[in-house]
């Protein structure tokens, strides 16, 4: 049977001893959501159980389930949900199949707009199966009794993921034993150092604007590092993040910019 954690316990599983603030730990996780390393469930019961029917399935009393369980969110079907719920409660963004950062500033009738323009209408249960959600009362529409779409809107909190997906991802991401050889050390210091520069470079190359100040045109290397550390799955596609953290990556820059100065 399938184990399930709250996105906090996976974050805590993800980012125990990491240097990031909360907001980072949540927009470095849903980059993973978005790269396709995790799936979000969620738990219908109780009051927030739903009725619904099987999806191609000809609508009739008949037809309509009740549905209480955990059910995947559907990627497809989910992700402007996803982008519009993080902008607005994280003030972080998607944006080119990544995460962005974007207004903290938070208007409190946004919620009432984001509950009004988005919500999640399908659901697909442990077997597979995708279910439109209903309302269980049909009302009367033109002479027919229809029954009317009953959306869930979860919340960050709402959030599950299965235990082993966060198992897998920990490994893939966790660093491996540091080796105790000195030598060892210096050139696993020495590639990583290699790596940086490199994707410094690519980056300055694609991004320029991006990459200097807007009052005197020089490259700053803390916008640099910066895009390094946006665009990480670029370069490190199997941890989806940079081998150092952005301090260290803006210090390694700027080491060697200084050089020409």
């Amino acid at each position: 049977m399938d184990e399930f954690i709250s996105v906090d316990e996976a974050l805590e599983v993800l980012f125990d001893k990491a240097d990031m603030d909360d907001s980072s730990k949540i927009k470095r996780f849903f980059r993973y959501y978005n790269r396709g390393k995790v799936d979000f469930y969620t738990e219908l019961f109780g009051r927030h159980s739903r009725y619904g029917v099987r999806e191609n399935q000809k609508e009739s009393p008949e037809s309509l389930e009740k549905l209480e369980g955990f059910f995947k969110l559907n990627r497809q079907h989910c992700d402007e949900y996803f982008h519009e719920l993080l902008l607005l409660h994280l003030g972080v963004e998607f944006k080119d199949n990544d995460v962005e950062a974007g207004s903290n500033v938070i208007d409190p009738y946004d919620h009432h707009q984001f509950y009004e323009s988005f919500s999640i209408g399908l659901v697909e249960d442990m077997e597979g199966q995708v279910w439109k959600l209903k309302a269980q009362e049909p009302t009367e529409y033109k002479g027919i009794e229809v029954h009317h779409t009953h959306p869930i809107h979860p919340q960050v909190d709402d959030l599950l993921i299965k235990a082993d997906q966060a198992a897998i991802l920990r490994g893939a991401i966790k660093p491996k034993k540091e080796p105790h050889n000195r030598f060892d050390i210096i050139d696993k210091s020495n590639r990583e150092r290699m790596e940086i520069l490199g994707a410094a470079l690519a980056v300055l190359s694609e991004f320029r604007g991006e990459c200097v100040t807007k009052t005197t045109g020089k490259v700053a290397g803390a916008k640099v590092a910066k895009l390094v550390d946006i665009k990480a799955q670029l370069f490190w596609p199997e941890t989806l993040e940079p081998p150092q953290d952005k301090g260290s990556i803006e210090k390694i820059i700027n080491e060697w910019l200084n050089k020409a100065r």
